[in-house]
């Protein structure tokens, strides 16, 4: 009697920065994506990169040789201009992205395989109900643009990526899919943008308390802040679950509510269901109130916030008890 079949891998990190599964025992179907070769006379020392671009020329997604820079925190002071915008957009300090591939840049001949999706959405470091949904929509067929760039040289070539055959979708479905699944993607960043925002500014204003804490006549500080803080909870509470991962025990939240419909969206190559319109519809209108509302207490609550913190005279920079001499 055979004995039972057993099918050996194990993962590997590239030199472009991804983990791939290699089989022991098995051959490999070819990379699932769009095969880009390029020759370098000799190894570049600065950076190298691949932009991919649609027919009309914008840029759909890019990568780069050197590994991501460290995400910069705020250096605790007021919340700037460009914190409080972050409800509109960009993205959050601290924010956990996906790791993105590495463009190589050995002398000779090199590949790069894009997956043929756009970039995903912004995520919130340690949610780990929507770790799953890092992923962007593949791209609709069509004729696309790749632009190789080593220092100031560049080199564009043209591409297209064909429809399966077998799929009955019309190119119109494609584009109508892909459309929806963009605007549930902006959708779920402008909520976890929020939710960077919320708690970026609530780790500021507690470390603002806590100093006017220490301080005569900071209790104005105090109170100001545990209203903020309570104000921003309130939302926070609306967009994430923030009690455990467990559906179970803990109901989903507004984020995953968002991110799961990708799946629904994504599940077959067609044009998206009414159903699916109307449940990404009435999502994004409860997303949006609760943007809305974020907005009106960065604008007035943070604003009476900073007022409270200029009157109390606290410092900015206060040395700790006991500092090296030299």
């Amino acid at each position: 009697m055979a004995g039972p079949l057993v099918f050996g891998y194990r993962k590997r990190e590239t030199p472009t920065g991804t983990t791939v599964e290699e089989f022991l025992d098995a051959g490999e179907n070819p990379p699932n994506g769009v095969l880009i070769t390029y020759w370098l006379k000799e190894q570049p020392e600065g950076e190298v990169t691949l932009t991919i671009l649609d027919e009309a020329g914008n840029e759909i997604r890019s990568f780069s040789s050197e590994p991501p820079k460290p995400a910069q925190g705020t250096d605790g002071s007021a919340p700037t201009p460009r914190e409080r915008a972050l409800i509109e957009g960009g993205e959050a300090p601290g924010a956990e992205e996906k790791k993105e591939p590495r463009v190589p840049k050995d002398a000779g001949l090199n590949r790069f395989v894009w997956d043929m999706r756009v970039a995903g959405p912004t995520m919130v470091p340690g949610d780990k109900t929507t770790e799953d949904y890092r992923d962007g929509p593949v791209v609709v067929p069509g004729t696309y643009q790749v632009r190789l760039t080593v220092g100031d040289e560049s080199q564009t070539a043209t591409f297209r990526i064909l429809k399966d055959p077998r799929i009955a979708a019309t190119d119109e479905d494609l584009a109508e899919q892909f459309k929806l699944l963009l605007a549930i993607r902006d959708k779920v960043s402008e909520v976890h943008q929020a939710i960077n925002t919320i708690r970026d500014v609530r780790r500021q204003i507690d470390d603002w308390a806590r100093r006017a804490g220490e301080r005569d006549g900071g209790s104005a500080v105090v109170d100001a802040a545990k209203s903020l803080r309570e104000k921003l909870t309130a939302i926070e509470e609306e967009l994430i679950q923030v009690k455990g991962d467990d559906p179970r025990q803990f109901p989903s939240k507004l984020n995953w509510k968002l991110a799961v419909l990708t799946v629904f969206v994504d599940s077959d190559d067609a044009r998206p269901t009414q159903q699916a319109r109307d449940a990404f519809a009435e999502l994004a209108a409860q997303a949006d109130a609760h943007l809305a509302a974020l907005r009106q207490v960065l604008d007035t609550d943070l604003a009476a916030f900073d007022r409270a913190v200029r009157d109390a005279g606290i410092p900015a920079v206060v040395p700790t008890q006991g500092t090296a001499r030299s």
